[in-house]
């Protein structure tokens, strides 16, 4: 199992690089070689190294309201959900170390794309996917009891967010 989540961990920390760069390469200095490991190991230090790496990328192109330049084909929504899932998933904490500030600029650019009435997450732009929407619920409830909402300035609480987004999930399942 840990396997599993550590793959997937690092390929979302490249494709999230890779979404907000509008190209599907990691970054500069970012190794893709396979590294096997064993189940009871510790993190290898190169996975540390593409984590620190992966980190520092996003925040550096982050801007003060939490979106990327460019912003992907896919929103503002698509790039602060895997962004903050990578910081996250990394062990970042929203209250406090390097990243706080990036994950709560990404949080509150999740809720703000929200629509209100659909409770789906980066439509308010226009457009949207349930794989978008997917992403930004698990990135927001991950967040969810973490964040002072007072520190958040969002529109709407985490925990209404999250309501309105389950509702969501739901009404487009039973459209189905």
């Amino acid at each position: 199992m840990k396997r599993w989540w550590l793959m997937v961990s690092v390929a979302a920390c490249w494709s999230a690089a890779g979404l907000v760069c509008g190209q599907g390469t990691p970054p500069a200095g970012v190794s893709a070689s396979w590294m096997p490991v064993e189940s009871d190991a510790g993190v290898p230090p190169a996975v540390d190294e593409i984590y620190a790496k992966g980190c520092r990328y996003l925040a550096d192109n982050q801007d003060e309201r939490g979106r990327w330049a460019g912003g992907g084909r896919h929103g503002p929504g698509a790039d602060a959900a895997l962004a903050t899932l990578v910081w996250l998933a990394s062990g970042e904490d929203p209250v406090f170390g390097p990243y706080a500030g990036n994950v709560k600029r990404g949080v509150r650019v999740l809720i703000e794309q929200q629509d209100a009435a659909s409770g789906i997450y980066g439509s308010r732009g226009g457009q949207s996917s349930m794989y978008v929407h997917g992403f930004a619920m698990l990135a927001v409830a991950e967040a969810y009891g973490a964040i002072d909402e007072d520190d958040l300035g969002a529109d709407r609480s985490l925990g209404r967010s999250l309501e309105l987004a389950v509702g969501g999930a739901v009404k487009s399942q039973k459209k189905n």
